[in-house]
């Protein structure tokens, strides 16, 4: 393979937006459903940002819960959509899935060694 080769996660995420993304976007047009985001700022809204509640952090506010694998990832993503009513997006995970599953072999495959047929110049 060589640098210009696409890795299996890349050609899977072009898939995702080819095959997954754009259809579901093409199909909430149709239903005249706003796609994600507002193309355009909204008229009516002075500011997209909100003055914080508090004006100080505390140390309970750097503690989150956090997804330590990605099927925990995309479970939170997946339950975040049905809840917020994207249950659209949904459909979306089983391709990511296969695209997490092809970074973490990547990942193992590309582990930063040099190889002992390279020779190595510092």
């Amino acid at each position: 393979m060589n640098s210009t080769d696409l890795t299996p996660s890349q050609r899977l995420s072009a898939e995702l937006f080819d095959r997954g993304l754009v259809p579901l976007a093409k199909a909430r047009r149709v239903r005249g459903e706003p796609v994600c985001f507002q193309p355009d700022p909204m008229q009516d809204q002075g500011s997209y940002f909100s003055r914080p509640f508090t004006a100080s952090m505390a140390a309970a506010d750097f503690e989150r819960s956090v997804f330590s694998t990605p099927e925990q990832l995309i479970d939170g993503l997946t339950a975040f959509w049905e809840a917020s009513g994207d249950g659209d997006l949904s459909s979306l995970a089983p391709m990511m899935r296969k695209i997490a599953s092809a970074l973490q072999k990547e990942a193992v495959d590309q582990d930063g060694s040099v190889s002992v047929f390279c020779y190595a110049m510092f």
